[in-house]
């Protein structure tokens, strides 16, 4: 009997408020694992200019070698992890094109 009058003091105290999804952290990391080389070591919201904004994330990555500042992710779409695209392009190394190509010795 005593339930009931706190239950109702519980839904009647205050406006409720509606709830809002948002991309959360783990789709971050699942979209760059999918479509990227990098290991997420450390993921970071970025702070937003306006309520409006799209959200953007700074990653670091495990392996430095193609992504050596990074990778930065927005999404356009607060609400829609598929609004989300990767902004960084991956560093490509071209190291074995500095060596002096010579031909093969013969034996």
């Amino acid at each position: 009997m005593r339930a009931i009058p706190i239950l109702a003091l519980c839904l009647l105290s205050g406006v409720p408020q509606q709830a809002q999804a948002s991309v959360q952290d783990y789709q971050i990391r699942r979209l760059l694992s999918d479509r990227s080389d990098c290991r997420v070591t450390a993921l970071t919201l970025l702070p937003a200019e306006a309520k409006s904004a799209p959200l953007r994330y700074h990653a670091e990555c495990e392996n430095p070698a193609l992504y050596p500042d990074g990778v930065e992710v927005a999404c356009a779409d607060r609400e829609d992890e598929r609004s989300c695209r990767i902004l960084t392009e991956a560093k490509r190394f071209r190291a074995p094109n500095l060596l002096p190509s010579q031909p093969a010795p013969e034996w």
